[in-house]
């Protein structure tokens, strides 16, 4: 990174590769709730976008069923009500802030909609920005339409890894919810909010077979959905921290060999929203 003329670039061995922008720091980040509770324990502001983390840790972790490579610690409950609504009010007038996301770790498969449509709700009537929910699938359909109904947008289930046998080893959790669950809730979101890439999901470069990874992209794009891609990264204290990333050269093919298959099905890489792909394989300049 250096700074030429005013302007900060991205720079490889010196040479610069493009523009950049360093996003500021969060000023309310360590700052509490009237109850004492961290702001950054249930929400983060990202460029434009405010995470709302409405259950605490991941749920599967706490079943001894999580993802092996995964660093999220382990939960079994939700943050309260009323900090988050705290955190709605407080976020909620910046100019910068364009949408909400509710998400973070992975809450208890089934049992979590009816909370996110309680928080989507008071989003829509208290700031009326969009609303984008990352969570497991539903097998109950209708939440899907309760959800657009309160004001959610955007939603993603996230497959991470298509070979299903790979997901159960690897993700004993959330890897053994079928792909023929994402199939139904993911034809149900796509009637409801389109195939333009407003309903999107999530696979991980790097731990599955290329072959089997770009059946995935292709078998999302089929459905009309969005496929993100997503780096391994190996962190400390998983199963998996001492395993390299994917060569750079093999994350460009495959990025590549994604577009292309995109291309065939009239989609996009997700997600849509440029300030949003700080964690994904994608770059809009």
């Amino acid at each position: 990174m250096r700074l030429i003329k005013k302007e900060t670039y991205l720079c490889y061995l010196d040479r610069p590769l493009c523009r950049m922008e360093v996003a500021p720091a969060d000023s309310d980040y360590y700052r509490r709730t009237r109850r004492g509770t961290s702001y950054s324990d249930i929400c983060y502001m990202n460029f434009d976008r405010l995470r709302i983390n409405f259950h605490s840790g991941c749920y599967f972790k706490y079943l001894n069923k999580g993802c092996k490579f995964c660093d999220v610690e382990e939960g079994n409950g939700y943050h309260a009500f009323e900090d988050l609504k705290e955190a709605i009010d407080l976020y909620g007038g910046r100019k910068e802030l364009r949408h909400f996301l509710i998400g973070g770790g992975t809450g208890i498969a089934n049992r979590d909609f009816p909370y996110v449509l309680d928080i989507a709700r008071y989003i829509r009537q208290t700031v009326n920005k969009p609303v984008y929910i990352m969570t497991t699938p539903p097998e109950d359909l209708d939440i899907l339409n309760q959800l657009k109904d309160c004001g959610v947008t955007e939603a993603a289930f996230n497959i991470e890894l298509f070979d299903r046998a790979l997901a159960e080893k690897l993700m004993p959790g959330k890897g053994s919810i079928s792909l023929e669950v994402y199939a139904k809730a993911f034809e149900r979101a796509v009637q409801l909010w389109g195939n333009t890439g407003q309903v999107r999901s999530a696979l991980i470069v790097g731990l599955e077979s290329p072959e089997t990874f770009l059946q995935g992209v292709e078998w999302l794009c089929r459905q009309g959905v969005s496929p993100m891609l997503s780096p391994f990264r190996p962190y400390d204290h998983t199963d998996f921290e001492n395993r390299f990333p994917e060569a750079d050269q093999e994350i460009l093919r495959l990025y590549r060999e994604a577009k292309k298959i995109c291309g065939r099905y009239g989609m996009i890489l997700g997600p849509a929203c440029a300030d949003c792909e700080d964690n994904t394989i994608k770059v809009t300049l």
